[in-house]
């Protein structure tokens, strides 16, 4: 059997990335934080806490095999927050990725690794730490985001980028590029014409 190589990533390519665009995502890059972190934001979502309640009573994959059906539960558990965007047809587009149980194979993995604490995070050299850290770099973070919250997570992005811009979009959640489309296209149109 042979092996296929690892996809370019931050910790072993960081030559191959030139802007660093973080959208209400987690920037897990090393940090001495990390673990305390990711424990306390788990503790104040109430998306980690229904997973871990969930798996614990046995019912975490009965649930999430039906994403197409209960999509629009989940989502607003994670913290959507535009409803003026939900009817009939919203509700079809996203629960059309999830029509089988099948379907929501990665949904229901990445919940149960997370109920598990199977999720590994790896730890760059101080090379890739200083070429990361030298990139420019934005953050866009929805603090309305109930699943991953702001005060936890953007601490650890300013610890990697310090100069970073930082734009916090207080009426969109975890899904602000739906929340606040135009504002953020903006941002990142702006972003990625300025000096590499």
């Amino acid at each position: 059997m042979t092996r296929r190589p690892a996809p370019a990533n931050l910790h072993h390519h960081p030559d191959r990335i030139r802007r660093i665009v973080s959208i209400n995502g987690p920037t897990p890059f090393g940090q001495e934080q990390l673990a305390d972190r990711l424990a306390r934001n788990a503790q104040a979502s109430p998306w980690f806490q229904w997973i871990l309640g969930a798996a614990a009573q046995g019912r975490l994959e009965n649930v999430l095999s039906e994403l197409g059906y209960n999509i629009l539960s989940t989502l607003k558990l994670n913290g959507f927050e535009r409803n003026d965007l939900i009817d009939d047809t919203w509700l079809r587009a996203y629960g059309a990725r999830f029509a089988t149980p099948a379907d929501c194979a990665g949904a229901i993995g990445w919940a149960r690794g997370s109920a598990d604490g199977a999720h590994r995070m790896e730890t760059p050299d101080a090379a890739a730490r200083k070429t990361i850290a030298a990139l420019p770099a934005m953050a866009i973070w929805g603090m309305a985001d109930r699943t991953l919250r702001a005060e936890h997570f953007l601490p650890l992005f300013r610890d990697i980028y310090p100069r970073a811009d930082i734009h916090a979009l207080q009426d969109a959640g975890h899904y602000s590029l739906e929340d606040d489309p135009r504002s953020i296209v903006r941002r990142l149109r702006s972003f990625l014409a300025g000096p590499a």
